[in-house]
């Protein structure tokens, strides 16, 4: 799909994806000749991810850290839960509202196996 399907599918501005891409969030799309971003289908729950992270008050700089963990082999949703959950506490918050975001690491991690 090119970044305006992308945009509309998920609510984040072509900017604002092109800036996750540009700071490693967001794997890089492919190009095509005439140089338009084409991403797969996989980029939708790790955009839904990015942004729940966001709302729940954690930093690009933590929401990167996560993603780095989770996308090495063998690494669980579960542990990036217990990181957030280690966030949250230190922020003196609870996970309460994160059931929200393992349920889309686990998306991400579906779409992306």
């Amino acid at each position: 799909m090119l970044i305006g399907e992308l945009a509309k599918a998920t609510g984040v501005s072509p900017k604002t994806i092109r800036y996750y891409e540009t700071i490693g969030l967001l794997k890089l799309a492919r190009c095509t000749r005439g140089n338009y971003r084409v991403y797969d289908e996989s980029a939708i729950p790790m955009l839904q991810f990015i942004r729940h992270a966001e709302r729940l008050g954690f930093s690009l700089k933590d929401i990167r850290q996560a993603l780095r963990v989770w996308r090495r082999k063998g690494v669980t949703c579960g542990i990036v839960r217990q990181i957030a959950q280690q966030k949250l506490e230190t922020g003196g918050r609870s996970l309460a509202g994160t059931d929200g975001i393992a349920g889309t690491v686990a998306a991400v991690d579906r779409g992306t196996d």
